[in-house]
């Protein structure tokens, strides 16, 4: 860097050269006023962060209290159990959805195991009488008349055969009786008795029967001791009537019943034998089951047929026809193809064809239970309804298991 040329001679005589400045102030006066302005920046320096810390310092002391009384008081605790019931309210749905999730899993997979299942076999579940499938279309159909497995619900089955007022046939009226007491079921049934209510159902007052009864539950005998003065057998036909009524109300009860007059063996007056063996094949026959309408009733009765059939193809014809045996009707419209085929000695195969929309007609689940009645009257278990074009036919599925009735025509009766 050039040094510079000016000197202080150079300098001082420049100086010399420029116009003279006076300043009439006092020296003291300037010496005050630059102390003056040096304080009051020092001042000013200080002063805004001190009156900012005073400002916080009597902030806190103010709030300080309420702080200290807040950490005790219910408000924070209130507060902090809701913070606690959310979170944990938070786990908890957490836990619920994956629970939800797996259940969904698990039910998917059952569904389709149980698919899986029904396709490798599809009469696996034969032994239920009714699918889902089968039970919507129920709900449609009208009510059923029978007494099934699936209505008895730990109640007592019991049995009144009663004579029609044409004097001819005989109509089992199924009842279901609750016993809470654990009675014998012929106590039940002696009670029960007094309370059909035959009128009701276009049937002669036949009950109570005018006798004694006595059961010997391990020989599975029941003993009737009729009055010396008994009317049971002495008019025309009714010794006939009274086997009926006798043979329908006792089956499946006992195995014989013995039949007594005032102690004395037999009916007395009539050619009826002193016993009725229900265990033995020939005691009831085999019978079809035919419709009888009575004006009071809704549905028609099913009444078995007083001959007895060879064979239930014979049987299936003949319900196809008006009985000669008095007002009985057709069960089985004529019009219908009945095929029944031997499944095996308990299983029934029925192959049933109609008319267009038969299958949903009114009285489709009466002749279904017609044929489940004559079924159960030739010893078998169950029945297989056959139908290339229906799923049901009056309720009833097809190609499914159906277990035949327990009892024809149930009723309610009074109290």
């Amino acid at each position: 860097m050039k040094k510079s040329e000016w000197s202080d001679e150079r300098i001082e005589k420049l100086l010399g050269q420029m116009p003279k400045l006076t300043d009439h102030r006092n020296p003291q006066d300037i010496y005050q006023n630059i102390a003056g302005k040096l304080g009051k920046r020092k001042r000013q320096a200080w002063l805004m962060p001190g009156l900012a810390a005073a400002a916080a310092l009597i902030l806190f002391f103010i709030l300080a209290p309420e702080l200290l009384d807040w950490r005790d008081s219910p408000a924070r605790n209130m507060s902090l159990e809701s913070a606690q019931r959310q979170h944990e309210g938070r786990e908890e749905n957490k836990i619920a959805l994956e629970s939800n999730r797996h259940a969904d899993k698990a039910e998917k997979k059952d569904q389709q195991e149980s698919a899986a299942e029904t396709q490798a076999d599809p009469r696996a579940d034969s032994a239920n009488t009714l699918t889902a499938e089968g039970a919507d279309t129920l709900s449609a159909a009208p009510a059923r008349t029978a007494v099934y497995e699936e209505d008895v619900n730990g109640q007592e089955l019991l049995t009144y055969a009663l004579p029609a007022a044409d004097g001819q046939n005989v109509v089992p009226i199924s009842v279901l009786v609750t016993n809470e007491e654990k009675k014998p079921w012929i106590d039940l049934y002696e009670e029960t008795a007094g309370h059909l209510a035959e009128e009701t159902w276009g049937l002669n007052d036949y009950y109570p029967l005018k006798a004694d009864f006595s059961l010997d539950e391990t020989k599975r005998e029941l003993t009737i001791n009729f009055p010396e003065n008994t009317q049971y057998g002495q008019e025309p036909d009714s010794e006939l009537i009274i086997q009926k009524v006798l043979e329908q109300s006792f089956a499946g009860k006992v195995d014989m019943i013995i039949l007594r007059t005032a102690d004395e063996a037999g009916l007395k007056k009539n050619d009826l034998p002193e016993s009725i063996n229900l265990a033995s094949d020939q005691s009831s026959g085999a019978h079809g089951y035919f419709f009888l309408n009575q004006g009071s009733l809704e549905q028609p009765l099913l009444v078995p047929s007083t001959k007895e059939y060879a064979s239930i193809d014979e049987a299936f014809l003949a319900m196809q026809k008006k009985s000669a045996e008095g007002n009985l009707l057709p069960s089985i419209p004529g019009q219908f193809e009945i095929k029944p085929s031997r499944e095996n000695a308990k299983l029934l195969s029925v192959e049933l064809n109609g008319p267009a929309n038969f299958e949903k007609s009114a009285n489709a689940v009466y002749t279904v239970e017609a044929i489940l009645l004559t079924a159960k009257d030739f010893g078998y278990g169950a029945v297989i309804l056959k139908n290339d074009t229906v799923e049901s036919i009056g309720g009833f599925p097809v190609s499914q298991v159906i277990n035949v009735p327990l009892g024809a025509n149930k009723q309610n009766i009074r109290k």
